[in-house]
């Protein structure tokens, strides 16, 4: 949240500051706290912000909250003048549909997503976690492999392509995608879980029963069943 609270702090110095307001209520929309988007919205208008841009900002936060009616007629508006937003737009507009169950609506604006931005490690993500809810393992783990390859810094993307490798018994490959994620986070008792099974998995005993001992002495009463 250090983004949320610079910003704040910005808007504390600054009462007076349209653009930080503006900045607020999305880094709120991006969290889905959405009770707080629109008094940001609000206090950004009352300062002078464009009104076009908070118009295009309420849509995105109504679709991504899965309020379709009043959000969908201004799609196409908005996808034919994305600015700088296309991604935001897409992404939100499917999790709407998702969440009315409108999967072949998300489906083609995601082939949509990825044609105009394909170099979007989000819009292969969400086709990756699409295809592993449907059962689709084999496009699931060709998704992932994309968007980690075009943003390997992205940790949920690393953990998420992980876990679906041992589920296909794959270890080697999700072995080494534990170990490079516990660099950053030796103590994550899910790395350490996953790391482990794959290490008993390929025959490495001892060091599988030694990793889960080191998560046995972290955390005595989790189960390391997976």
């Amino acid at each position: 949240r250090s983004g949320l609270e610079h910003l704040s702090r910005a808007a504390e110095i600054s009462q007076s500051n349209a653009e930080v307001q503006f900045l607020i209520s999305r880094l709120y929309r991006r969290q889905g706290e959405f009770n707080l988007v629109h008094k940001h919205l609000e206090q950004a208008w009352n300062l002078g912000f464009p009104e076009k841009t908070i118009r295009r900002e309420e849509w995105i936060a109504m679709a991504q909250a899965g309020q379709l009616r009043e959000a969908e007629p201004h799609l196409a508006e908005l996808m034919i003048h994305p600015d700088e937003d296309g991604p935001e737009i897409c992404e939100a507009f499917i999790n709407g549909f998702l969440l009315a169950y409108r999967f072949n609506d998300a489906a083609r604006l995601l082939d949509v997503w990825q044609a105009d931005y394909p170099d979007d490690p989000q819009a292969h993500y969400i086709r990756g976690m699409l295809a592993t809810s449907s059962g689709d393992n084999k496009n699931a783990v060709a998704s992932l492999r994309l968007a980690l390859r075009l943003a390997p810094h992205r940790k949920d993307i690393r953990q998420e392509l992980a876990d679906l490798l041992v589920t296909l018994h794959e270890y080697g490959e999700a072995e080494q995608l534990f170990r490079k994620s516990l660099q950053s986070d030796s103590e994550n008792s899910d790395l350490l879980i996953g790391l482990g099974t794959c290490l008993v998995e390929r025959g490495d005993l001892q060091a599988g029963r030694q990793t889960f001992e080191r998560v046995l002495r972290k955390s005595p009463n989790l189960h390391t069943a997976r």
